[in-house]
């Protein structure tokens, strides 16, 4: 059966559509800057500091821990699609700019554990200048962790206890999450970023842990800011991560003394 040109065209086409229709879109960070053209850009840790590119491959060469993290910049008009994009395979760690407390994104959601309980909700607009330290995680660490956020949605999070700022009797914004077993062997995050327990003890040094020494899997920091950046400007970006003493000194002004005085 012959088939004249316009109607041989016009299948061409349908099967071209119908082919890119059942195709999944590409999702990731990569995704991402392909579909927004987002400013980018890299810094270079070594010995829990910045050093330059040039002292980092050095440094790199007489074998020293050197990482490098890809700042990626995320707007108002481009948080929807970062989330999207960002939706499986990752736990981003939210840190905003000088404040001492930690959120976590697990898909679309974002959880929080503070003085007045565990909290679920949505990524907010962005407001002021913030942190996403983005971790990677296998489809099976990801199935362990929404399992444990499941559980803890079911019952209010009533099985984390009262709120504890040091985290001696109990847990606080960061370790309610690390006590949540992840890897093959019951690994919690910290673990699987190569941290140590003590690296995930609090929400200042976690914060520079992500930033300055976890491993690979810690590939890309979301800088949230609507202000207009460059690639050179993402390469300085100085992040603003409060001290251990600074967190002591906003929790003591919001909710009272840490801990009681002792008596002479």
């Amino acid at each position: 059966m012959r088939m004249t040109l316009p109607i041989l065209v016009s299948s061409l086409l349908c099967g071209v559509a119908f082919i890119s229709s059942s195709v999944a879109a590409p999702q990731g960070v990569r995704a991402y800057l392909k579909a927004t053209h987002a400013p980018r850009g890299a810094q270079t840790f070594a010995f829990n500091r910045r050093v330059s590119r040039f002292w980092g491959t050095i440094m790199r060469s007489l074998g020293a821990k050197v990482r490098t993290r890809r700042i990626v910049q995320v707007t108002n008009k481009t948080l929807k699609r970062f989330v999207q994009d960002t939706q499986k395979g990752y736990v981003e760690v939210i840190i905003p700019a000088n404040t001492g407390h930690v959120w976590f994104r697990v898909g679309k959601e974002v959880y929080d554990f503070h003085p007045k309980g565990f909290r679920v909700g949505q990524v907010r607009p962005i407001k002021g200048e913030r942190y996403g330290m983005l971790a990677k995680i296998t489809p099976a660490q990801e199935r362990q962790l929404k399992s444990y956020l499941k559980r803890l949605k079911a019952d209010g999070g009533r099985e984390l206890g009262k709120y504890d700022f040091h985290g001696e009797k109990g847990l606080h914004c960061v370790t309610w999450l690390m006590r949540a077993p992840l890897g093959e062997h019951g690994e919690s995050l910290v673990q699987l970023l190569g941290g140590t327990r003590r690296d995930g003890g609090s929400m200042a040094r976690f914060a520079r842990f992500l930033l300055r020494r976890a491993n690979r899997s810690v590939a890309t920091v979301a800088l949230y800011t609507d202000q207009p950046t460059s690639p050179s400007q993402l390469r300085r970006w100085a992040f603003q991560l409060i001290s251990g003493a600074q967190v002591r000194r906003a929790h003591e002004e919001r909710f009272g003394p840490t801990k009681p005085k002792r008596k002479r």
